[in-house]
């Protein structure tokens, strides 16, 4: 399974119009409402294409996910910055490297969690080009 999902993000990589299935099958993988690509490097802006949500969760985390790439809030969140750091090479279970009150009062896992979106999971690959691709779902 997991095999699968590489093969399509690195095919999405080559053929950008297969990023939407690429993580579909990353949120379906995990059991997640939505899979998420984000694109972090130096100073610029978060970059970072969310896949179609459920209906459920829809609006709300189209909003989050807005939030995230136009704000710099990412930057105090525990979460993300533990997984730049880590640079997990395979799918990591994010919460599994936090400390309940750091999940608590990550700023990201507040507005997650107000949108109906608990665990997730992340995979985070360090670019030739020095930018770091992660790759979620929630």
């Amino acid at each position: 399974m997991f095999d699968d999902l590489t093969d399509k993000i690195y095919e999405a990589a080559f053929v950008p119009e297969l990023w939407g299935d690429a993580l579909e099958a990353a949120g379906s993988l995990s059991g997640s409402a939505t899979g998420a690509i984000f694109l972090f490097s130096g100073d610029s802006p978060v970059r970072g294409r969310l896949s179609d949500v459920s209906p459920v969760h829809g609006n709300s985390l189209r909003s989050v996910f807005d939030e995230f790439v136009a704000s710099d809030g990412w930057k105090f969140s525990d979460a993300v910055q533990r997984m730049c750091s880590m640079q997990p090479a395979s799918f990591v279970q994010v919460e599994d490297f936090l400390t309940a009150e750091e999940v608590e009062r990550d700023p990201v896992r507040i507005q997650l969690r107000a949108a109906g979106i608990g665990a997730h999971v992340c995979s985070a690959v360090a670019m030739p080009s020095g930018e770091l691709s992660s790759f979620n779902g929630g």
